[in-house]
Parts: C-alpha cells; structure tokens; sequence
C-alpha cells in the first residue's frame, strides 16, 4: 500500500507488478513527474472525448426483475437514441451494459452511457425523452442519472 510505505525519516519501498512497465502513467509516479503525466492524460481525454472536453452521464437502471430490466434498458436506449438525435448529433448513446458488479442488494443494475456537451439545449432534450420514457416505464424500474461518475 503506497500511502502506508515510509514513515517520517525511514524510507519506504513500494512494489508494482505489471504487465506494461514503460506505461506512461507508472513512469511518471516513478519520476514524480506530475506535469508529464498531466500533458498525457489530458492528451488522452481530449483525443478519446472524455471529460472535461465532453460530458459523460450514467444512466443506471436498477430493479429486482432481471428480464423486465433488461426490456426497460433497451426501451429507454430506443427512446434516447432515436433519429433526431441521430442527425443532430447532440449527445451519443451507448447501448445498455451489465457493471462489472450487476447485482447490489438483491437489485440488479444496467448502465447506459451518454456522452455529451451539456447544455440548456441538452438538458431540454433530455428532459423531454425522460418524461416521455416515464409515462411508459414499470415502476418496479428506479433510475438515477450521474454526470462524470468516477467509476462504471
């Protein structure tokens, strides 16, 4: 554990195994080279559209109901990535997906990821694909949305 390594005078030793030890990132924790790994990263995220140069919004569907999950996913993919968007090209969507952990609590989760220039445009459009959505969608189905989530 790196935070824990060393205490005051005495030195302390951190051991990294890995499969790509000329990557960028591990080569600059190792120079303590946060500049270097700055300029990288932000390369990286602008090149890939990542935030901050786009916004990334999780769509997390939860339910008990397996299958009747996985319809609501679908449903509301449609619904948010129907040709006006398509020609617009105001946000993208990507199709619905399992988390790596698709069971909390005895719910089942779906993500469904958009990626987007938030603006007052935006948000209305969403707005309004949202509340179309909800007049159609089982209530057994509860939906958050996060923008820029740390984690998928």
């Amino acid at each position: 554990m790196p935070g824990r390594a060393g205490r005051g005078c005495k030195k302390g030793r951190v051991v990294i195994e890995t499969s790509d030890p000329d990557n960028y990132i591990l080569k600059s924790v190792i120079n303590h080279d946060y500049v270097e790994f700055y300029n990288q990263e932000i390369d990286i995220r602008q090149k890939y559209e990542y935030p901050p140069f786009i916004d990334i919004l999780l769509v997390e569907l939860i339910s008990d109901n397996i299958k009747m999950l996985k319809t609501e996913a679908e449903i509301l993919y449609n619904v948010l990535n129907d040709k006006e968007n398509v020609q617009n090209n105001l946000y993208k969507v990507f199709s619905p997906k399992s988390p790596y952990i698709e069971k909390v609590n005895n719910k089942y989760r779906i993500n469904i990821i958009i990626k987007c220039k938030i603006s007052n445009v935006f948000l209305k459009k969403l707005y309004e694909k949202l509340n179309s959505y909800d007049k159609i969608r089982k209530k057994q189905v509860n939906i958050t949305i996060t923008k820029n989530p740390t984690f998928m």
